[in-house]
């Protein structure tokens, strides 16, 4: 499929980098998906029986190693969101200046990420800022800015741009991502009472639901001499 200036008529043209920037991310999470497919297609998880009296249980024995792209893609596709936001204001800031801006105001232009109104309005007010008037605290880009805060939620802590600050900023200065295998669901292809399952299937799983899986967890138990065939889905 082509596209054409039209396409990007609603983007302003000092802002048509966040296109392509956007198109890379959207690539990097492509490429994620797809690894992770691969991986859980593989059957990841590989169990052994235990009998313990009139029971039956299915044990995990091994687990396949994650592929060590799949965090490190992760961490690019964010750090290259989180880059968006700062450009976006750098790009803006510049353009309402009309003029280049100088080494210390560069310096100055980041996108906040505050969870309290008083620490917005010391954002705006740091030495560097403060004599910049895009970001006066009456201009539309500082209330644009300020619409977007962690503080404007019930939970700051939950915001995505709280989320996507200090995840970034653990990625690229303290340690790399850590992903792993997680049990998403166990269930039996027909319904049957007599299987005992550690994560019941969900209709409408949420992002990040499932638990931990680790060697030797029991995930299913049925009565002893029963043979009751089972699915199982492994997320990451």
């Amino acid at each position: 499929m082509s596209t054409t200036a039209a396409d990007y008529a609603w983007v302003p043209d000092h802002q048509l980098h966040v296109v392509a920037t956007l198109a890379h991310v959207d690539q990097t999470v492509d490429r994620v998906i797809r690894t992770v497919h691969d991986y859980t297609a593989q059957e990841p998880l590989s169990l052994k029986t235990v009998v313990d009296g009139d029971q039956v249980q299915a044990v995990v024995a091994g687990i396949a190693p994650l592929p060590e792209a799949v965090p490190r893609l992760v961490a690019d596709a964010v750090t290259q969101l989180r880059a968006v936001l700062e450009h976006t204001v750098y790009a803006e800031v510049q353009h309402m200046l009309r003029r280049s801006l100088t080494a210390e105001e560069e310096r100055s232009i980041e996108m906040a990420a505050s969870t309290s109104l008083a620490d917005f309005e010391a954002w705006l007010n740091h030495r560097r800022r403060r004599g910049l008037p895009p970001l006066q605290p009456s201009a539309p880009l500082a209330q644009r800015i300020r619409t977007l805060q962690p503080f404007q939620r019930r939970e700051p802590g939950e915001h995505p741009l709280k989320i996507l600050v200090e995840y970034t900023n653990m990625a690229k200065h303290r340690r790399p991502t850590v992903a792993a295998a997680r049990l998403g669901a166990v269930h039996p292809d027909a319904p049957n009472p007599g299987l005992a399952v550690s994560q019941p299937f969900e209709r409408r799983p949420q992002p990040g639901s499932g638990q931990p899986i680790h060697v030797n967890d029991i995930i299913a138990m049925a009565p002893r001499g029963a043979y009751i065939p089972f699915s199982i889905w492994t997320t990451v």
